[in-house]
């Protein structure tokens, strides 16, 4: 019988975990377990940060905060290098094709006008992603599309 609760120790990204007491001994069970990154965001840059951060409020804001939010996410994009706005443009093709998917299918226009460089990009993305269909198929509405939301 496992006494009181189990202890679970994490050191230098070994997860060990050890029972208290087993049948009123000392503790003799331990399993060293490896802990895998959840989470890439440390290793980004803080402006690709700061550019992904501000491109999720744009897409996600109503269409009063859109224009503020359309503002803050421009004043992110000059400090970004060019790799860094290849993996933002990829990303935002993602969140625009899943936008399409909710019912939302005015990401990518909101795209285009708060940068059109970064728009056709991200459309360059759309036309390439592993989707079930092609972005017309899937409802996305093109920068020529006024944003209705």
């Amino acid at each position: 019988m496992i006494g009181p609760d189990p202890v679970f120790i994490i050191r230098n990204g070994l997860i060990i975990t050890s029972c208290r007491q087993l049948s009123g001994f000392t503790p003799v069970m331990q399993r060293r377990t490896r802990m895998s990154p959840t989470t890439p965001e440390p290793r980004l840059s803080e402006p690709h940060r700061l550019a992904l951060r501000a491109f999720a409020a744009l897409l996600d804001a109503h269409a009063g905060a859109a224009r503020r939010a359309a503002f803050a996410a421009r004043r992110t994009l000059p400090r970004l290098q060019a790799r860094e706005r290849h993996a933002l443009a990829r990303w935002l093709a993602w969140q625009a094709l899943a936008a399409a998917t909710r019912g939302n299918p005015f990401a990518l226009a909101r795209i285009h006008r708060t940068d059109a460089a970064l728009g056709r990009a991200a459309e360059a993305m759309l036309a390439r992603l592993p989707s079930a269909g092609a972005p017309a198929a899937a409802g996305i509405l093109h920068r020529s599309t006024q944003d209705a939301a």
